[in-house]
């Protein structure tokens, strides 16, 4: 039996498809936060306490993309074993003058960026983005998984008596 729109407010019910459809966007939102800012999140975390291949970020070029602007440039280790990288975005709070600027800068393994000395506050936005992520993964948890879980339960018990 389909119920219809007010049919269904009125009976204090929610049509069939909403609540899967908004317990699917919540789970995909917290998947999204919990993977970008554990992705991001040692890198930060590493530069924050100075781990990482020190070396020279020398700046070429400026480029900004939907407000977010950054110097691109060369990433010269100095461990003369390690292999400089070349087009590479530096984060952190680097005070770059102009092209061809030298900043001290921290390799931390991150696939497109090297980050000044000191690592600057990344490492905040990373802890937010899995924070939040989590809370919302806690709470789709118990909101589905566990109240699912509940009202079967209750229904076994209901159905033995």
């Amino acid at each position: 039996m389909v119920v219809k729109g007010n049919a269904a407010r009125r009976r204090g019910g929610t049509l069939p498809g909403s609540r899967f459809v908004a317990s699917g966007i919540f789970l995909i939102v917290a998947l999204i936060l919990l993977g970008s800012g554990l992705l991001n999140l040692g890198p930060d975390w590493a530069a924050h306490t100075g781990h990482g291949n020190p070396g020279t970020f020398t700046a070429k070029y400026y480029q900004c993309n939907r407000g977010d602007c950054r110097w691109y440039g060369t990433f010269q280790p100095t461990d003369t074993l390690t292999v400089p990288r070349d087009d590479v975005g530096i984060v952190g709070g680097a005070h770059i003058n102009g092209g061809w600027s030298q900043v001290p800068a921290v390799d931390t393994g991150d696939w497109s960026y090297v980050y000044a000395k000191g690592g600057g506050d990344q490492w905040e936005g990373s802890v937010a983005m899995v924070s939040v992520g989590a809370v919302v993964l806690l709470l789709w948890l118990w909101f589905v998984v566990a109240r699912r879980l509940l009202r079967r339960r209750r229904g076994r018990v209901d159905g033995r008596t």
